[in-house]
């Protein structure tokens, strides 16, 4: 009995090898030939179906259960999916982006008792600075609101456009200095309902919600504004926003976090490199490139524009 159970664990034992032998040849023979054509003919379909990684969607699910439930929406910016995508500067970087506002913006801080407001939800880690507790998240939007006002003056009575709005917290921090005509932030489906609840609750307003495809084809702004989200967009996106939004606004500030111009190839999917995405913008603007400060990667870069 006992030598006729190992006989059968045996035999069992072949058949698997085999099976995966076979596994193997069909691996070999038809697998991998028709991984490389469909990346030879096909790139943008290879692309999309591999290169979002989980946390991706992960963050549009906290950002849809954020949206529905209090008790995630009060803790959402500590997630660590959600982190992965927004609310992850540093508490150095939070310093040296005051460091900047006290020497560039001084005007800037006597509204600091109302910047804070933007870390009353989500429960954001904050850190003590000489201003007090803040999140370094929100220590930033204070130093891009301290860039537009430096570069373009005078905000108020402009339409305004964000893509990538976050979770709104440019949109916020903006509001608590200038009384602009109106606010469009430009966002994933998924995304819109949590940053309408979020203004909302901090009485916001004047904005309009939009996906890139409800965008109105005719329609002209005063100033688009995106932080490390246009550059981040594959070349389709980024020639919609171009052609729908850039093109059509009058000042621009755009934060670029992506440049692969170290590769002689362009790449037909990857969003444009420094050197593509600026003799596109120029054909329209009389585009500047200013450094990112502080440097969060030696790579980023700031393209400005406006109109006389």
């Amino acid at each position: 009995m006992f030598i006729e159970k190992l006989k059968k664990i045996f035999d069992l034992c072949q058949k698997r090898k085999r099976l995966v032998r076979k596994g193997g040849r069909i691996i070999e023979r038809i697998v991998l030939p028709l991984k490389s054509a469909l990346k030879k003919y096909f790139p943008r379909l290879i692309h999309i179906i591999t290169s979002r990684p989980k946390y991706c969607k992960n963050y549009k699910k906290i950002c849809m259960l954020a949206y529905k439930y209090d008790s995630v929406f009060n803790t959402f910016k500590r997630h660590k999916d959600y982190r992965r995508v927004l609310e992850h500067v540093t508490d150095k970087q939070g310093q040296a982006y005051l460091d900047i506002i006290k020497e560039e913006g001084k005007d800037l801080l006597k509204y600091f008792s109302k910047f804070k407001e933007n870390d009353m939800y989500g429960d954001p880690l904050e850190y003590t600075y000489e201003v007090g507790e803040f999140s370094p998240t929100t220590l930033r939007y204070i130093k891009v609101l301290c860039d537009l006002k430096n570069i373009f003056g005078d905000l108020n009575s402009l339409d305004i456009i964000e893509i990538g709005g976050g979770y709104g917290g440019q949109c916020k921090i903006i509001s608590d200095v200038f009384n602009y005509h109106s606010y469009t932030i430009v966002d994933l489906n998924e995304v819109l309902p949590l940053i309408h609840k979020y203004l909302v609750k901090l009485n916001v307003k004047n904005v309009n919600y939009l996906t890139q495809y409800q965008i109105k084809r005719n329609r002209t702004y005063d100033l688009v504004i995106s932080n490390y989200a246009f550059s981040e967009c594959i070349k389709d996106v980024q020639n919609y926003y171009v052609n729908h939004i850039l093109n059509r606004t009058k000042k621009g500030y755009i934060t670029y976090n992506y440049d692969n111009s170290r590769t002689t190839i362009s790449h037909p999917i990857l969003p444009y490199n420094k050197k593509e995405i600026t003799q596109i913008l120029s054909r329209k603007h009389a585009i500047r490139i200013i450094d990112e400060k502080p440097k969060t990667n030696p790579l980023n870069f700031i393209i400005i524009w406006q109109k006389k």
